[in-house]
Order: structure tokens, then C-alpha cells, then sequence
């Protein structure tokens, strides 16, 4: 068989919504099977019996109930409940997995891709809900810096009003991967999410209270916030002042320091 050109070869056997073809690996990607294959492989693929059966599971569930977005209810489902348990989406592309909710609903798991777009339309909602949660109030913003696995700043974004009743915590609007963490990152930040939440008109006196750590940077930026957000008030952590006092007087008494080292030991 002539080696047929991959754009054609796809378009004859499902289209974009089954094939995902690499052209600098020369890879097809079966987003029904969820499997990887050199593209000269693809006529053995599609004969075996895992393609097949999972072709059949596609079709009969084709006509299964969808939102206005186009998104099966399934989909949908799955996606909440991957984000609701703190499930990392790629697990979804375990093969126990797959072959435990197949077997089980008998329904076609998603692809990766698929639950990251349902994910993403999900957490607007989200967004809209907390939105109403806080309409009118006055508001607070904390700002939690940690590292991921890989050693990446990564900035929680937390929102909460500020009405004397508020007793639960504060909501999570946004994770931020901060490339390098300095003032003006810290920022934009805040304006970004602030925006993102209450739109570009709402009123800078509504946001009263910001909490950060006490690291130079938070301090700069809350400053540079202030000539936007008059009514703001920079709070910092008290754990993290104490550390820098310890980590001072650790510096001040060198021989003190060595020692407890050695006892720790």
C-alpha cells in the first residue's frame, strides 16, 4: 500500500477528532485508544481488536446527551469529579484506569486535552459564582507563595470579603506559575486576578486588605499598589518575621549556630 499522504489518510479514517499526526516524529496519536504509533503502523492499528472495540463504544455513545458547548454530560462529570477529588488529570491516560471506568460505564474516556478544555469552561463557572458570593462587599486578598516539584514559583490567589461574617475560608481564584518573583510580578498579580474576578470597572476602594509574606519584593509591590488601591492595607505573615529575626540572630552568632548544627546531627 502507496504510503498516503497523513492530512488525506486521517481525514478517511475519522478525522481530527480520533487522529492527533506529529509530523516531526512522524507519530499518529489514537485518541480513541490513547496510544502512540509510528504513523507506518497505523493499518495495523486500526485492525486490532482494543481499536475496534473502543470504535464501537464511541458510536454508541455518540448520541449521548450534550450541553450547549458540545461537551458529552459524561465528560463534563468526569472533569468535576477529577477536579473536586484532586485527581491529576493524567491519570485519566493510566491504562488501569481506563480499562476500569470502560469496563465499568462503558462509556470512551476522554483524552487529556479533552478534560483540560471541560476544566478550564468549568472553573469560569467558578469564577462567576464566587463573583456573586462577593458582590457589593469589601474585600481581602492573600497572596501564598510556595515551590512546585520542579523547583517553580508557584503564587496561590486567595479572595474573600471582608463583612464580619466570613468565617469559612478564603476562596482559590488562581494558581500562577511566576517565572521570576520580584514587585513588579507580584503586581500584576493582584491587578490580574482582581480583574479577572470583578471585571475592569470595579471600584479600587472595595479592596481593603492585602496579606503577603514579609519577603522585600511583597513589600515593594504592596507600596506600588497603593497608588491604585488607596484604601488598601499591606498585612504580612508573622510566622515569616519571626523566621527572618531567627535567621538574623542564626547569622549574628556564628559559633551558637555551628554548635546546635553539630547537636542536631
Amino acid at each position: 500500500m502507496p504510503n498516503k499522504n497523513p492530512a488525506l489518510w486521517i481525514e478517511e479514517h475519522g478525522g481530527l477528532d480520533i487522529w492527533n499526526y506529529e509530523q516531526t516524529k512522524n507519530i499518529l496519536k489514537c485518541q480513541v485508544c490513547n496510544l502512540a504509533i509510528l504513523y507506518k503502523q497505523r493499518i495495523q492499528h486500526v485492525k486490532t481488536s482494543r481499536h475496534q472495540k473502543r470504535l464501537l463504544l464511541r458510536e454508541k455513545n455518540s448520541n449521548i446527551t450534550t450541553d450547549c458547548s458540545g461537551q458529552s454530560s459524561f465528560n463534563i462529570g468526569l472533569a468535576r469529579m477529577l477536579a473536586a477529588c484532586n485527581i491529576p488529570v493524567t491519570k485519566i491516560e493510566n491504562p488501569a484506569f481506563i480499562q476500569f471506568m470502560e469496563e465499568h460505564t462503558e462509556k470512551i474516556i476522554p483524552s487529556r486535552r479533552v478534560i483540560t478544555k471541560i476544566i478550564g469552561k468549568e472553573s469560569q463557572h467558578v469564577i462567576d459564582n464566587i463573583k456573586e458570593k462577593i458582590k457589593d462587599e469589601d474585600l481581602f486578598l492573600l497572596l501564598d507563595e510556595s515551590k512546585d516539584p520542579k523547583g517553580r514559583a508557584m503564587t496561590a490567589v486567595l479572595i474573600g470579603p471582608l463583612d464580619g461574617r466570613f468565617d469559612s475560608r478564603p476562596y482559590l481564584i488562581n494558581v500562577v506559575d511566576i517565572k521570576e518573583a520580584n514587585s513588579k510580578t507580584i503586581v500584576t498579580t493582584v491587578v490580574d486576578n482582581l480583574q479577572n474576578v470583578l471585571g475592569e470597572h470595579f471600584s479600587p476602594s472595595r479592596f481593603k486588605l492585602l496579606v503577603t509574606d514579609e519577603a522585600a519584593y511583597c513589600v515593594k509591590a504592596a507600596k506600588s499598589l497603593k497608588t491604585s488601591f488607596p484604601e488598601m492595607i499591606h498585612v504580612t505573615c508573622l510566622a515569616h518575621g519571626i523566621h527572618r529575626v531567627a535567621e538574623l540572630v542564626r547569622f549574628q552568632f556564628p559559633n551558637v549556630n555551628e554548635l546546635i548544627s553539630e547537636v542536631k546531627k
